[in-house]
């Protein structure tokens, strides 16, 4: 039996379209000319268009900015200080004093304290409540009678309720980490 032989062609390579011989893929100087002349050229018959859009959304932003409340902060740092009541010294003999509490223990107490409600009460009472919050120090003179004397200690008590609930939830009292002290603030748009 005879074996045909297989005609033998000379292999072609495979041209890829990513090969750099052919420089269609790559853009070259007139290309980048020709796009930018395109843009250049849908700027100038939309420019209408780009203003007025450029020009409404500058002016929501403007207003956004002038219709915004200014908010201002006031600050306060305050220094714990670790006093001899927080310290054991025996009365005889020469042992060493010791604490009995340690530091994060007395910050933490000092923040619950700068927390509570009749330190903030008292707060609202020394500044008036008028000049943090005008419409409860309306709804207090309104309580005022004739000879200037609040007539129901209630309404009093829970205009003043009101007023600290409004600053606690705005009021931020932390310690700061690696130290002795604490760090007050409060917000409001009244400087």
């Amino acid at each position: 039996m005879a074996v045909s032989k297989k005609e033998q062609r000379p292999i072609r390579p495979v041209e890829s379209p990513e090969s750099p011989e052919t420089p269609e893929t790559r853009p070259g100087i007139e290309q980048l000319r020709e796009i930018y002349e395109q843009a250049r050229e849908l700027i100038e018959r939309r420019r209408r268009g780009f203003l007025a859009a450029a020009g409404a959304t500058g002016f929501v932003l403007l207003a956004a900015i002038l219709m915004q409340t200014p908010l201002y902060e006031s600050s306060s740092l305050l220094l714990v200080k670790f006093g001899r009541e927080l310290v054991y010294q025996a009365e005889v003999g020469s042992e060493q004093a010791f604490v009995q509490r340690d530091k994060e223990s007395v910050i933490n107490s000092e923040l619950a304290i700068a927390r509570s409600r009749p330190v903030l009460a008292q707060a609202l009472r020394q500044v008036g409540i008028a000049g943090v919050y005008p419409d409860l120090g309306e709804a207090l003179e309104d309580l005022r009678g004739p000879d200037g004397e609040i007539a129901a200690t209630d309404d009093e008590a829970l205009i003043y309720a009101e007023g600290v609930e409004r600053v606690s939830a705005v009021l931020t009292a932390q310690a700061l980490p690696e130290a002795d002290v604490l760090s007050l603030a409060f917000p409001h748009s009244d400087p």
